[in-house]
């Protein structure tokens, strides 16, 4: 008989307790699903706001480059930077153009974005 007690006990005791964990899991997943879809509108907005700024640098880089090669054909005053890899032209342009191609990709992925949003 002591065999059937503890069975009769432990029984309702388990159901109490999956039934916590249950009500637990739901209200964790549902927190869960809240705090991702405030972390996929906010990674949208930062790479918004990466993809305004990038522009800017790709085009002071560009400038900085055009200021190195005019400083090594002598048309203008000594470059800013006069030794290391950044005094090179070359390095000044490239960056121009990867950060350019940088933020064309993020304001593509933006627009596709806000294109699945509207549908």
């Amino acid at each position: 008989m002591p065999g059937m007690r503890i069975g009769e006990i432990v029984q309702p005791a388990w159901s109490r307790t999956a039934d916590a964990v249950a009500g637990t899991t739901s209200s964790v997943a549902l927190k869960l699903q809240q705090t991702i879809d405030r972390t996929a509108a906010l990674s949208q907005e930062i790479s918004t706001f990466v993809a305004i700024l990038l522009s800017p640098a790709a085009f002071i880089s560009l400038v900085l480059g055009i200021w190195r090669i005019g400083a090594d054909l002598g048309w203008t005053d000594q470059f800013l930077i006069s030794n290391g890899l950044f005094s090179h032209w070359q390095v000044w342009v490239a960056l121009a153009i990867a950060l350019q191609a940088v933020a064309a990709t993020f304001s593509r992925a933006n627009q596709k974005a806000q294109a699945s949003e509207q549908n």
